[in-house]
């Protein structure tokens, strides 16, 4: 059992490193004013970005975890830039991932 405690320590030390960079990130980006939200632009948005939405899914239902990932951070980068664009609140896709537990992502994902 004790490699399962260090692993455990180790994705809590990741998933902190992880935060702390986000953080960091987070303070450089300059604010910026949107006026306005052109809501056509989200539409189309969507629709493109459904297909990778439905390709996370059926990652997650494969248990291809590596996909799931690589997908999920693509679409995280588009809606952290889409979020700021649209004056939209943040959304958080990856931070239900879990490769051993693709169930909430998926979920998420939806």
């Amino acid at each position: 059992m004790p490699a399962i405690q260090d692993l455990d320590s180790i994705l809590k030390k990741v998933h902190a490193l992880i935060e702390e960079i986000r953080s960091f990130f987070e303070e450089l980006t300059p604010e910026r004013n949107i006026k306005a939200h052109n809501y056509d632009e989200l539409a189309g948005w969507y629709e493109e970005a459904r297909y990778t939405f439905r390709r996370i899914e059926y990652a997650c239902k494969n248990n291809n975890f590596a996909e799931c990932f690589h997908l999920g951070a693509y679409l995280q980068v588009e809606l952290d830039i889409l979020t700021e664009e649209s004056a939209l609140e943040k959304m958080d896709l990856l931070g239900s991932y879990d490769a051993d537990n693709l169930a909430a992502f998926e979920k998420r994902v939806k």
